[in-house]
């Protein structure tokens, strides 16, 4: 609990002093090596370099924090939209998210999907994409996971995933 709190106060120290990026990567990396379980480290670490265009550096850490939680992959868009944002190039982070889209995302990672997605001011474009791919062809899966994401994200669970889902079904039925 005490050495917690002098890595918060070195990690606040680090931030308000600006301190060399050696410097502050050596305190990082302390941080997390003496707290391997904590995610707040990593996070503040990719922050701060994000924050100082160190994309080297931030990108070092969040490589490390998706070995560490592989699973966390709401935390790892995140991080990478926080990166991307710094960056100037949010539509970087949309893509890399878009080109690893699965369809057995946990909930809280498709919902940072399509707020990342909504973020970049491309979340229309992104359900219309779906959409079109669910009319050419009507057995893919992925294009009705990322509709059902999308529409689950915006708390429309009724009005358009439901007869969307029966009408996959029913066609994979009639198709069989």
């Amino acid at each position: 609990q005490t050495s917690w709190k002098l890595y918060e106060r070195i990690g606040r120290t680090i931030d308000q002093n600006d301190l060399d990026p050696q410097a502050a990567d050596a305190q990082f990396r302390a941080w997390i090596k003496r707290y391997p379980e904590a995610r707040e480290p990593f996070q503040k670490a990719i922050a701060y370099f994000a924050a100082r265009r160190d994309f080297a550096r931030a990108d070092s850490f969040l490589t490390s924090f998706e070995r560490a939680w592989p699973q966390d992959i709401a935390e790892a868009m995140t991080q990478r939209g926080l990166i991307e944002q710094a960056r100037g190039t949010p539509e970087a982070a949309v893509t890399a998210f878009e080109q690893s889209f699965r369809a057995d995302w946990p909930e809280d990672a498709a919902k940072s999907f399509v707020q990342l997605v909504e973020n970049s001011g491309k979340g229309r474009a992104f359900r219309d994409a779906a959409r079109a791919r669910l009319t050419a062809n009507p057995e893919d899966s992925n294009a009705l996971a990322r509709l059902f994401h999308y529409y689950r994200a915006h708390g429309d669970d009724s009005q358009f995933i439901v007869p969307m889902l029966n009408a996959f079904l029913t066609g994979k039925d009639e198709r069989k």
